[in-house]
Parts: C-alpha cells; structure tokens; sequence
C-alpha cells in the first residue's frame, strides 16, 4: 500500500509499477535529513506553463504562480542543502513519460534563463553604477574644494560657511547610492542568481494523481 496521501491513477500512458517505485523513493527521501523536499500540487502538468508564452512546451516560461511558489521555497532552504521537487498532478490520459522530461525541461530551463536575466542585468546595472561612482568622485572632489575655498575665505560671512559646509554634505550624498550599491545592494540579485541555478539543476519528480483520489481524500 501507498503511504502518501495520494492515491495514483490507473493510467495506461505510465506504468503503475514505474509510479509506485517513484512513491515509494519519495519516502525513502524523506528520511533524509540532508534533503529538503518541496511539494506543488496541480490541477494539470500545463497548468504550469504561461499560456501567452507561444514557444515550444519545453521553452515556455512558467507562470508567475509556480514561479513565485518555487522559488519563495527555495529561499528557505539553505543553498548546501539538496532538495527534490515533487509535483502532484491530476493528469489527463495523455501523460506520458515524454510529456513528464518535457515538464521537467521547461522547469529547469525556466530557472536557467532567468538566472542569465538577473546576471545581465546586474552586469549592465554594475557597470553604470560604476560609472556614476567615478562622475560621483569628481563631483564630491570638486565640492570638496569649493567647500573649502567658501570656508577659508569667508570670513565672519555666516552664509559662505553654511554654503561651503552645505556641498560637503551635497558631495557625499551624490557619491553615497553609487557606493551603497557596489558595496551593500548587490547581495541579494547575487542570491536570487544562486537560487536560479539550485533550482535549474534541481532533481524534479511527477507523480499523476486521478481526480477520484482527491474526492476520497475529503
């Protein structure tokens, strides 16, 4: 007997011996204390998938729910850890093992692409922050000694010095988001771009479950 709460279908398309082995290595897995297993139910394998996305199955972007839901589940799980994707999915007949690699591959390329986005934009995003760190400089050099020239030779002129004072502050806040940026801002597209890449090497399985199963389980 299955002891998950769910109950397989009697599909033609999957062999029962091939899902109850799976089932039965999802609880194996679970005495794992070094595996972390994350869960996603589904109404079908598409329901996965964007529909205004027209590429190949295999290419298509995933919606924004089963992105968001993945990968705000991975967020919790530390990045050494292993993990396993299990997707239950109440599967038309047409299920195949082909259309399960399919779902897989679109899972792993999804995460995979969306690593390489983040890491353009960060490299474009650093590459101009790099830019206004260097005009910023200048910019903080050039209040700096105007700062210094208004306070030298302003004398008992209470505006010059309240001026002068007042580009010092000016300079260093030009130059302070620039730095905060390269310094601080940086970690965390750093850790989506890792968490990308744990998703898009992921091991996933699927386990076809028949709609009779979800009414027994009320």
């Amino acid at each position: 007997m299955m002891n998950s709460k769910y109950e397989t279908m009697d599909s033609k398309s999957i062999d029962k011996d091939i899902i109850q082995n799976r089932m039965d290595f999802i609880q194996k897995s679970r005495e794992d204390k070094n595996l972390e297993i994350i869960e996603l139910e589904l109404n079908s394998a598409d329901q996965i998938y964007n529909n205004m996305d027209p590429s190949p199955f295999y290419e298509r972007e995933l919606n924004n729910n089963a992105d968001q839901y993945i990968f705000s589940a991975v967020e919790e799980v530390p990045l050494r850890k292993k993990m396993l994707l299990v997707i239950y999915a109440r599967i038309d007949k047409e299920l195949t093992e082909k259309k399960e690699n399919v779902v897989k591959d679109a899972i792993h390329m999804h995460f995979e692409r969306k690593a390489k986005s983040l890491e353009r934009q960060m490299r474009k995003k650093t590459k101009t922050v790099g830019y206004s760190t260097i005009l910023g400089f200048i910019f903080l050099g050039f209040c700096l000694a105007a700062s210094y020239w208004l306070t030298v030779n302003a004398g008992d002129n209470s505006f010059s010095q309240v001026l002068g004072q007042g580009l010092a502050v000016i300079g260093w806040v030009v130059l302070w988001n620039p730095v905060e940026y390269l310094v601080f801002d940086r970690w965390e597209p750093r850790k989506e771009i890792r968490l990308c890449k744990k998703i898009s090497k992921t091991d996933i399985e699927i386990i076809p479950i028949s709609r009779e199963s979800d009414e027994n389980n009320k």
